[in-house]
């Protein structure tokens, strides 16, 4: 069977009152979720903040084919 990749996109909040680094923690708790449901680290995670609603709804587009 073909590798496929998990996709979540979360939010919107605004970045004004977030420490440095405030992805951290979440990118983190999908990892061990990650790693407990499929019994291996992942390959790659990638998070980060300054999608706009556009940007989402372009990305969802594709995620939906």
């Amino acid at each position: 069977m073909a590798k496929e990749y998990w996709v979540c996109i979360i939010g919107p909040t605004s970045r004004d009152n977030l420490p440095d680094g405030a992805d951290f923690p979440m990118r983190r708790a999908a990892q061990e979720a990650f790693e407990k449901v499929t019994g291996h680290e992942e390959e790659t995670c990638w998070s980060g903040w300054g999608y706009t609603p556009k940007r989402v709804e372009e990305i969802l587009k594709i995620c939906a084919k």
